[in-house]
C-alpha cells in the first residue's frame, strides 16, 4: 500500500497492496463513493485533511497521498491504521465490488461479497470504535451485502448495541477437550445478568465473560443419579 503501482491495477487485492490504483479509478468512475470516501478519512483523523489526491509517475504508476492544506502527505508516510481504515472503507463502500478473489468475476454484480476483517479495530484508536460500526452497518444495510470480524477490542463491543448482540459469537476454549468453542452471546448461561453490570465490553475486560463459561457446570452425573437421564 505503501509504493507506486500500476495505475491500470484496479481489482482490489486481499493484501491491498494496490489501493492507490484502486482510489483514482474511483475518483474518476464512481465520484460519489470517493467523496463519502474522503468524508470518512476527514471523519476520522484529528488534522485537517482537505483532499485525497493521486500522485502520477511518467510511468502511470499510482500512489496515494493526503491533501493537507499546503502539505501533502504520500501513502509510503500514512499510519499504518489509517491505511488499513481507507483499505477497509473503499472495500465496504463498493460494496464488495471489483474485488480480486478467486472464483468470481470482475463483471458479477448480483452476488454480494462477505468481507471477512480480521481484528478490525486493528491500528486506530479506541474512540474512533464507532466509526468503524457505522462503516459496517452501512455496508450489510442491503444488497445482502454481510461482514464478518474479530476483535478483542472493549471499545468496539461496547460501542454494540444490545440489538447487535445476537449477531456476537463468542470464542473459548473447552477445558476439558482443548478444543475452541463458539458460541452465541444470548445464548450464553446468565447472559441477562451479565449485560445488567454494564456495557459488553466493561464485561468481557473484567473477566466475568470468562467466568459465565466456567461456572457452567457438567450436572449428567446428578441427573442419571436422580433417574433423570
Amino acid at each position: 500500500m505503501r509504493q507506486y503501482v500500476p495505475g491500470r491495477d484496479v481489482r482490489l487485492r486481499r493484501t491491498a497492496e494496490n489501493l492507490s490504483a484502486v482510489i483514482g479509478q474511483m475518483a474518476t468512475d464512481d465520484p460519489e463513493r470517493f467523496g463519502q470516501l474522503l468524508r470518512l478519512v476527514q471523519d476520522l483523523v484529528e488534522h485537517q485533511v482537505t483532499g485525497l489526491d493521486i500522485i502520477r509517475s511518467e510511468l502511470n504508476d499510482v500512489m496515494l497521498a493526503l491533501d493537507e492544506g499546503n502539505a501533502k502527505t504520500p501513502a509510503r508516510e500514512m499510519s499504518d491504521g489509517l491505511l488499513r481504515f481507507i483499505a477497509i472503507a473503499t472495500a465496504l463502500l463498493r460494496k464488495g465490488r471489483d474485488l480480486d478473489v478467486g472464483g468470481r468475476e470482475a463483471t458479477d454484480t448480483k452476488h454480494p461479497v462477505t468481507v471477512v476483517i480480521e481484528e478490525l479495530e486493528n491500528g486506530l484508536h479506541p474512540s474512533q470504535a464507532n466509526k468503524l460500526l457505522g462503516l459496517v452497518k452501512n455496508y450489510c444495510n442491503d444488497d445482502g451485502a454481510r461482514a464478518l470480524f474479530s476483535t478483542h477490542s472493549p471499545a468496539l463491543l461496547s460501542a454494540l448495541s444490545p440489538a447487535d448482540h445476537g449477531g456476537v459469537v463468542v470464542c473459548s476454549r473447552d477445558p476439558e477437550s482443548g478444543r475452541s468453542r463458539l458460541q452465541r452471546l444470548p445464548e450464553i448461561a446468565g447472559y441477562p445478568s451479565l449485560m445488567a453490570r454494564g456495557k459488553l465490553g466493561e464485561i468481557v475486560a473484567s473477566g466475568l465473560l470468562s467466568e459465565s463459561f466456567e461456572s457452567e457446570r457438567d450436572f449428567s452425573d446428578f441427573d442419571r443419579l436422580m433417574g433423570l437421564e
